[in-house]
């Protein structure tokens, strides 16, 4: 009979032990964690920096599922998002996620400081593999998040059309209606130009498209006069085309208005990528 695996199990409320299993995995491997957000919330700034500078040291590449679509600046540690990490969001309706959960090596650690210090450390090989399974599983179904140091989100779908076929659907701005709330009281102005009536007032919509480039940027003139570039963009991929919507968080908006802003075009891009595959859609093209 093979020797069964070890297990400890550790329970603390000490702020401490959520500080020394961070530093501890930043020397491991296979690093996936389900974070609640930064861990510069969690614990000091200056430790938690301490903590990434070790993972880009170590080039450990870190997986990390959250239930957040926007993230504040958090790190001045150079290179750090770039080389280590790697975020995917998931709706809290398919996986809340109510506690922090670090898995590296043998390791599980579920840990959290809200309403108080709560920290629990599993360290057993069979039962770390069963939850590096399980975050697989949701980490395949989960969306990936673009983090940019402009402060941008960029949400993707991708469409089984060809990169042609979107582009010609999308840049055309009489069908955005469509597929967008926002553009259900278009009202035009020329081809390239719109006026969307909304309870905040008018809102100008110009599309700076390019063909050649695949480029659906498009330009927003607001009720005050300000104005907003969206980077909207069709890019070939293997299995047809990945359409990509890029926005950006207002100084005045707050975290949750800008979460529900990027809800919107999800929303939106999911029901552009619905008609461009559904059948109705094809034997519109077949036609043609």
């Amino acid at each position: 009979m093979g020797k069964l695996n070890t297990t400890s199990v550790r329970v603390s409320n000490n702020l401490q032990d959520i500080i020394e299993i961070n530093q501890r995995s930043a020397s491991g491997h296979d690093y996936r964690i389900m974070e609640l957000g930064s861990l510069s919330d969690l614990i000091p700034q200056t430790t938690a920096e301490s903590i990434r500078r070790q993972l880009l040291k170590n080039k450990v590449k870190v997986k990390q599922l959250t239930n957040h679509r926007v993230f504040e600046p958090w790190t001045d540690v150079k290179g750090f998002v770039e080389i280590c990490m790697n975020v995917r969001y998931i709706p809290s309706d398919v996986l809340p996620i109510n506690a922090e959960v670090l898995i590296f090596d043998n390791t599980v650690a579920i840990y959290q400081t809200d309403p108080e210090v709560s920290v629990t450390v599993i360290e057993n090989a069979a039962f770390a593999a069963q939850q590096k399974a399980l975050f697989d599983n949701f980490w395949n179904i989960a969306e990936r998040v673009t983090l940019g140091d402009d402060g941008g989100t960029t949400i993707s779908v991708t469409i089984k059309r060809s990169p042609k076929e979107v582009y010609d659907y999308i840049s055309n701005l009489a069908n955005w209606p469509q597929f967008s709330d926002f553009a259900a009281n278009f009202e035009r102005v020329t081809d390239n130009e719109y006026i969307a009536h909304t309870s905040q007032g008018d809102i100008r919509v110009k599309a700076l498209f390019d063909r050649e480039r695949l480029l659906l940027d498009n330009q927003v003139i607001l009720p005050d006069g300000n104005t907003d570039i969206i980077p909207y963009r069709v890019v070939p991929n293997k299995d047809g085309a990945e359409l990509m919507m890029t926005n950006f968080k207002p100084a005045v908006s707050t975290k949750a208005e800008y979460e529900e802003q990027l809800e919107w075009m999800d929303v939106e891009l999911k029901r552009a990528k619905e008609i461009l595959e559904s059948s109705s859609h094809n034997e519109v093209i077949n036609k043609e």
